[in-house]
Parts: C-alpha cells; structure tokens; sequence
C-alpha cells in the first residue's frame, strides 16, 4: 500500500516514470493488488505502452472482476487499438456496474458511433451529458452524430457548448464550421432554388438569421444567404441593407469576385425582385 500511495503522488506530480516504479514495487510485493494493477495500467496508457496496460487493467479484474472504472479503461485502451467489440463489452460492464459513471458513457458512445450505430451512441452520449454538462468532448462527439443525421441545428449548439468549454478545441471549431456551411447551402436552396415547391422562404430567414448570429455578421458570404433570404420573403428592404453590408466587406478583403456578385443581386432586390438559382438544363 505504501508503494501503491507513493506513486499515486507522484503521478499527480507528473512523475509518470517515478510512479509506475513504484507501483511495478507495489506488485512484486503483492501480485494481487488490484488497485496498483489499476494504477499501472493508467500509467502506462500514459506512457503509450497500451499492450502492457491492457494486461495490468484484466489482472486488476481478476481480482476485482466488479471494478467499473478498470472496465472503463481497459475498454479505452482496447478501441485505442481498433478492438471495438472488445472494448464495448467492457464499457457495457463499467456502466452496468455503474450507470452514473460518465466517462464509460461517453466512451461506449464513441465506441458505438464508429461502428455506424448512431441512435445508441446519441442515447450514451446524452447520459454521458446529464450526468456532467462540461464534457466538451461529449458536446462535440454528440454534434457529430446528429450532424449525420442531419440534425444541424442541434449539432450546432453542441459544438458551440464544446467551444465554451474549450475555446482551443481544433476538432470542435472544424466541425462547427463544416455543419455551419452545411446549414448556409440548405438556407440558399430553401431561398433560390428555381422550383417554388423547393423554395420556404420563412424556413430560410429563420436559418440564415441563426446562422448570421453565430457567425458576428462579418462574413459577406453569409450576409449573401441573410440577404436572399430576406428577399425570397418579400423583406425587400432588408435584403438591401443587408446585401450593402455585404459589399462593403467584400470589398474591404478585396473579394472582387463576390462583390461584383452580391452589386448585381443588390439591383434585383431595389426592383423587389428575389435571386434565383437558373434552373439546370435538360441537355437538349
């Protein structure tokens, strides 16, 4: 126990090296020590030895085969090495030893959303949230499965959370990027597509007016999306305003391409007329 305790502090000290001697001395005393077979098996995933800390985390549950969070880590280093079904069944024990174990729920999620089961790893992930809210890993996993779905909106709160959790997440800013261009492509068609049966001008201003609100109102791409939307709903004069704002910050980058664009939709809506997509030719 007293090697054991020793290396738990100097793990909480960063001395991984010194920890995991101390918990090796632990075992050679005793080889049924569950906890430091736990405690080394934590650190040498740390290490990256995950081989050797998978062995570690089945000795801890030999002795102690009811331990949710060896169950737990021993799934996480089994999916860190592709063995997805594995590392299922031992995340499925962990949270039904513990169902308010968090980080088994998450887990089990991540492991089900790489397999392609959407609906079960959405319903882990969600646990995983009501029962710790600043999971930013959960917020952005969470996002991804519903941005699959096509669920936008709510994928976009998600990373949005995961952001304000951690501004630095580089996972979490790409996805919300990708899902907020994702929503600007749906807002356009529902605003110009050439087939009225296609068009929901309401739909579109309500999209684009969140999208815009995320986004500061700096970018003039998506001003031009605001600006259709509002013209598609007969909001004439706030396309206008809108579509100027736009050119004034494409041309302030110098984004000559767009700003002679956005001039030409500018004239239609003075004559309050919408902007719509030409329809596709049919190759005759």
């Amino acid at each position: 126990e007293a090697h054991n305790n020793m290396g738990t502090v100097l793990a909480a000290q960063g001395k991984l090296d010194e920890a995991v001697t101390q918990y090796r001395e632990a075992l050679r005393v005793n080889g049924d020590f569950a906890d430091a077979h736990f405690n080394l098996g934590t650190g040498l995933v740390l290490q990256g030895n995950l081989d050797e800390a998978i062995n570690h985390y089945r000795q801890a549950l030999r002795v102690d085969p009811d331990q949710p969070q060896a169950h737990n880590n021993l799934g996480s280093a089994l999916q860190a090495l592709g063995r997805l079904g594995e590392a299922i069944g031992h995340y499925r024990r962990a949270v039904q030893l513990n169902g308010d174990l968090a980080a088994a729920h998450y887990n089990l999620g991540s492991a089900l959303q790489a397999q392609g089961r959407l609906d079960e790893a959405i319903s882990h992930y969600r646990r995983a949230l009501q029962l710790n809210g600043d999971l930013a890993a959960a917020h952005n996993s969470l996002g991804t499965a519903l941005a699959t779905q096509g669920k936008l909106d709510e994928a976009i709160s998600h990373y949005l959370r995961a952001l304000e959790l951690k501004p630095d997440d580089a996972r979490a800013l790409y996805n919300l990027g990708v899902a907020l261009q994702s929503q600007l492509e749906m807002v356009w068609t529902l605003a110009t597509h050439p087939d009225a049966d296609a068009r929901d001008p309401d739909a579109a201003v309500r999209l684009a007016e969140r999208v815009v609100g995320l986004t500061g109102s700096r970018d003039p791409a998506v001003l031009d999306v605001l600006a259709a939307a509002y013209a598609a709903a007969g909001q004439f004069e706030l396309a206008e305003a809108t579509v100027q704002t736009a050119i004034g910050l494409a041309t302030v980058a110098r984004a000559d391409q767009l700003a002679g664009e956005l001039r030409a939709r500018l004239d239609l809506y003075k004559q309050a007329r919408p902007y719509r997509e030409t329809a596709p030719s049919d190759g005759r």
